[in-house]
Protein backbone atom coordinates (compact mmCIF):
# COMPACT_ATOMS: atom_id res chain seq x y z
CA UNK A 1 0.00 0.00 0.00
CA UNK A 2 1.31 3.48 -0.82
CA UNK A 3 1.00 6.71 1.06
CA UNK A 4 -0.69 9.79 -0.39
CA UNK A 5 0.46 13.17 0.90
CA UNK A 6 -2.42 15.56 0.55
CA UNK A 7 -2.11 19.32 0.72
CA UNK A 8 -3.85 19.21 4.09
CA UNK A 9 -1.26 16.78 5.48
CA UNK A 10 1.56 18.97 4.23
CA UNK A 11 0.01 22.04 5.88
CA UNK A 12 -0.41 20.20 9.18
CA UNK A 13 3.21 19.06 9.04
CA UNK A 14 4.21 22.73 9.19
CA UNK A 15 2.63 22.94 12.66
CA UNK A 16 3.71 19.98 14.83
CA UNK A 17 0.87 19.26 17.23
CA UNK A 18 3.06 18.95 20.32
CA UNK A 19 4.63 22.36 19.61
CA UNK A 20 1.22 23.92 19.02
CA UNK A 21 -0.17 22.47 22.26
CA UNK A 22 2.93 23.57 24.16
CA UNK A 23 2.40 27.20 23.10
CA UNK A 24 -1.33 26.90 23.60
CA UNK A 25 -0.77 25.76 27.18
CA UNK A 26 1.87 28.44 27.80
CA UNK A 27 -0.42 31.28 26.66
CA UNK A 28 -3.63 29.69 28.02
CA UNK A 29 -5.12 29.45 24.55
CA UNK A 30 -8.10 27.24 25.44
CA UNK A 31 -9.41 29.16 28.45
CA UNK A 32 -12.62 30.38 26.75
CA UNK A 33 -13.33 27.57 24.31
CA UNK A 34 -16.66 25.77 24.31
CA UNK A 35 -16.72 23.52 21.27
CA UNK A 36 -13.37 23.43 19.48
CA UNK A 37 -9.93 23.16 20.96
CA UNK A 38 -7.27 25.38 19.46
CA UNK A 39 -5.88 22.47 17.42
CA UNK A 40 -9.31 21.63 16.00
CA UNK A 41 -9.87 25.27 15.11
CA UNK A 42 -6.51 25.44 13.34
CA UNK A 43 -7.40 22.37 11.28
CA UNK A 44 -10.80 23.87 10.42
CA UNK A 45 -9.30 27.19 9.36
CA UNK A 46 -6.60 25.53 7.24
CA UNK A 47 -9.21 23.33 5.57
CA UNK A 48 -11.49 26.28 4.84
CA UNK A 49 -8.61 28.32 3.44
CA UNK A 50 -7.54 25.43 1.22
CA UNK A 51 -11.07 24.80 -0.06
CA UNK A 52 -11.90 28.44 -0.76
CA UNK A 53 -8.60 28.98 -2.53
CA UNK A 54 -9.29 26.07 -4.86
CA UNK A 55 -12.84 27.37 -5.42
CA UNK A 56 -11.41 30.78 -6.37
CA UNK A 57 -9.22 29.11 -8.96
CA UNK A 58 -12.18 27.17 -10.38
CA UNK A 59 -14.31 30.33 -10.57
CA UNK A 60 -11.54 32.20 -12.38
CA UNK A 61 -11.31 29.48 -15.02
CA UNK A 62 -15.03 29.65 -15.86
Amino acid sequence: MYEINTIMLELLNLFPRYEFEKHEKRYDGNHCTKYFSGWQQLITLLFAQEEFESMRIILRIK
